[in-house]
């Protein structure tokens, strides 16, 4: 018999990879809803994880037949977010709330900002603006890795502004940048938490499902599609910091 709690995250773990799976960011819905429903934190990022890879899955296959996949940018940035994201998840255990709110509501502007406006991307061929999208996206993975919120968006960012990628390109290549890192992060926290096997599967799978039918519709849509989604996600992001974790918690 399906518990009332699973019942209750079958829904935010579709939702969540459907989102996650067009601009980013649908951890932000599902592990404050998780959490809301009393699910211990550990548990809540595990199976945020879970779901994350249930977008994987169910991304992967429309993504990739996405023509004229940059992998030769996808092999360099795999590593720097990987490397990022370890280092990220090391910082995060000495950072402390009020910061970590600070910084999440300064980042959440700074994205709906340069979302909005689109700077015209550097695509010059200077070495030096390469350089610079490299330490970027590194310092992408460190966020990823330290506080897993909207890390795809700001990556998307990146990847327009500095190597001149649409956004549609930049979500794919985002996609295979992050798996790795998914893997191992998933893989970490689900060793750590109580999680049982049958609520991650059927998370797994419904966020499988809804990564399938958002990627589906990013692909037809197009990238201004992708676009108004990342000012969603970061509207979301200043929603969720602001009356969650500020007025309802206090």
């Amino acid at each position: 018999m399906i518990s009332d709690l699973l019942l209750a995250l079958i829904p935010a773990a579709f939702i969540a990879g459907f989102i996650t799976s067009i601009a980013g960011g649908g951890g932000i819905l599902f592990v404050t809803t998780a959490i809301a429903l009393g699910v211990p934190s550990l548990n809540a990022l595990a199976l945020n994880r879970v779901t994350d890879l249930g977008v994987l899955t169910g991304a992967f296959n429309n993504f990739r037949k996405v023509p004229e996949i940059p992998w030769r940018s996808i092999k360099i940035f795999t590593p720097l977010f990987l490397i990022g994201a370890i280092a990220g998840a090391s910082f995060s255990v000495s950072i402390d709330e009020a910061t970590l709110q600070t910084l999440l509501i300064g980042a959440a502007v700074l994205a709906i900002g340069l979302t909005i406006i689109r700077p015209r991307p550097q695509v010059s061929g200077e070495r030096k603006w390469f350089l610079i999208g490299y330490f970027f996206i590194f310092i992408i993975g460190f966020w990823d890795g330290a506080i897993a919120m909207a890390g795809t968006t700001f990556f998307m960012i990146a990847a327009h502004y500095f190597f001149g990628m649409d956004y549609m390109k930049a979500r794919v290549v985002n996609m295979f940048t992050a798996i790795p890192e998914t893997i191992i992060s998933a893989a970490i926290l689900i060793t750590h938490s109580t999680i049982s096997l049958s609520t991650g599967l059927t998370l797994y799978v419904c966020a499988a499902i809804g990564a399938y039918v958002g990627s589906k519709i990013a692909i037809t849509k197009g990238q201004e599609f992708i676009r108004y989604g990342m000012i969603a996600v970061s509207v979301m992001m200043i929603a969720k910091l602001v009356i969650y974790d500020m007025i309802l918690k206090s």
